[in-house]
């Protein structure tokens, strides 16, 4: 199963200091991703590595494309740090490729010399999953809801259900494994027999 806690994340600050940023579970709990770390939602890294035949100081410039493109856009420029941490939230669903430039033009502003590398490809997904035919019918002391969870890009990780406002419960695939983008639910809620009733659904895609 994929691992749902996020990774530690990494900032370059100036003068050399590293910092990293670690996530309290609250104990024992397993809490679902956006309860842990909302802010880290769409935070990526890269690192790599580089060195200068006459170890001048290298700096790095970020560019990124989408894999239907041909252009890439430079994003971060004079990065001195060999990793950056950047935000694709608002970048629409794809996959995409980093580029790295390494360049000694602070030691060499006349004679500047230049390497690249360009990364493997990774999915931006910022769509939630979403939900199709979904049915429910009532029988005595049970509602019986049925339907499918998709998602276009991503494994989907995690089904919940909330009856009227109550905390989230996880709920097993149809199947009974998450292994795809598409999952199918068939789950039974126990509600009292009288009055209205509020069922919320909730998937989280990896």
């Amino acid at each position: 199963l994929p691992e749902l806690r996020p990774r530690s994340v990494y900032q370059g600050l100036p003068g050399g200091v590293k910092v990293q940023y670690s996530f309290d579970l609250g104990g024992e709990e397993e809490l679902p991703p956006e309860a842990r770390a909302p802010w880290t939602h769409g935070l990526r890294q890269v690192s790599w590595d580089a060195i200068g035949p006459n170890d001048d100081f290298l700096v790095y410039d970020l560019s990124y494309r989408r894999e239907d493109e041909t252009r890439w856009k430079l994003f971060a420029e004079d990065v001195e740090n060999k990793h950056f941490t950047f935000n694709t939230k608002g970048m629409p669903d794809g996959e995409y490729r980093l580029l790295v430039a390494a360049s000694d033009r602070r030691d060499n502003p006349s004679g500047e010399r230049t390497a690249q590398r360009e990364s493997e490809s990774f999915v931006v997904d910022n769509t939630a999953p979403d939900f199709r035919d979904v049915e429910h019918r009532r029988k005595n002391g049970e509602i019986h809801i049925s339907g499918t969870m998709d998602d276009a890009l991503s494994d989907l990780v995690r089904f919940e259900v909330s009856v009227d406002g109550e905390e989230w419960r996880d709920r097993q695939p149809a199947d009974g494994i998450f292994d795809s983008t598409r999952e199918h639910f068939d789950v039974k809620v126990e509600v009292e027999l009288d009055g209205e009733h509020s069922i919320i659904l909730r998937g989280t895609d990896l």
